[in-house]
C-alpha cells in the first residue's frame, strides 16, 4: 500500500482514537464514511440498507478500535468488517425472504448521472466493466478506485491473495478484449 498523505493522516486518527480521542475517531468517520458506504451499497444493493450496515460497521469499529494492532491496515480492517457485516444482513435477508435486486440500481444511477459528463472514451469502458462478473467488478473498483493492494483486498473480501490476482488479470485481458474490438461479449 501506498503511504499517501491521507494514509498518514488516517494512522494518526487512529492512533489517537485508540487513546480514547473521541473527535478522533469522528475524524475518522468523516474521511472513511463515504467509502464505508459506497461499498455497502455496492454489496448490499439498497441505500437504506447500506446506511444499516454502515452503522453497524461503525458501532463494531468503535468497539474494536483498541484492538487493532497496526494502525497503517485500519482502511482494510474497516472494509473487512464492513463486507462481513453485509454478508451477515444479506444472510438475515434470506432468511426472512426478502430479496433486493443486486447491483442493478445502482450501475443504472451510475449511469445515468455519469452519462452527463464523460467522455464516449469513458462510457465505453464504464459499458465495459458493467459486462465484467460482479467479483470482477468488484476487485477493479477496489485495486483502481479504492487504491487497495493485493493482499489488502483479499482481506476484505476473505479470498485468497492468489484468487484476487487472478480475477484482476482476467477482468483486466476482458476488458481490453471488448474495448479493442468494441464487442460486448457475455463475460459470465
Amino acid at each position: 500500500m501506498t503511504r499517501t498523505p491521507e494514509r498518514i493522516a488516517t494512522e494518526l486518527l487512529v492512533l489517537k482514537a485508540q487513546s480514547g480521542d473521541r473527535a478522533a475517531f469522528d475524524g475518522l468517520v468523516r474521511i472513511w464514511g463515504p467509502i464505508l458506504q459506497r461499498r455497502c451499497l455496492r454489496q448490499l444493493g439498497q441505500p437504506a440498507d447500506a446506511q444499516d450496515a454502515a452503522q453497524r460497521v461503525w458501532i463494531k469499529a468503535m468497539r474494536g478500535i483498541g484492538h487493532l494492532k497496526d494502525p497503517a491496515c485500519f482502511a482494510a480492517w474497516l472494509l473487512r468488517i464492513g463486507h462481513l457485516t453485509c454478508i451477515d444482513l444479506i444472510r438475515r435477508q434470506r432468511r426472512t425472504h426478502v430479496l433486493h435486486d443486486e447491483l442493478e440500481l445502482v450501475n443504472q444511477v451510475e449511469a445515468d448521472e455519469t452519462a452527463k459528463q464523460v467522455s464516449p472514451d469513458a462510457l465505453d469502458l464504464r459499458a465495459a466493466i458493467k459486462l465484467l462478473s460482479a467479483s470482477q467488478q468488484e476487485v477493479l473498483e477496489l485495486h483502481y478506485t479504492g487504491g487497495f493492494s493485493m493482499g489488502e483486498i483479499a482481506h476484505i473480501l476473505g479470498l485468497a491473495e492468489g484468487t484476487i490476482k487472478s480475477r484482476l488479470h482476467t477482468a483486466r485481458q476482458l476488458l481490453r478484449k471488448q474495448l479493442e474490438t468494441g464487442e460486448n461479449n457475455d463475460t459470465t
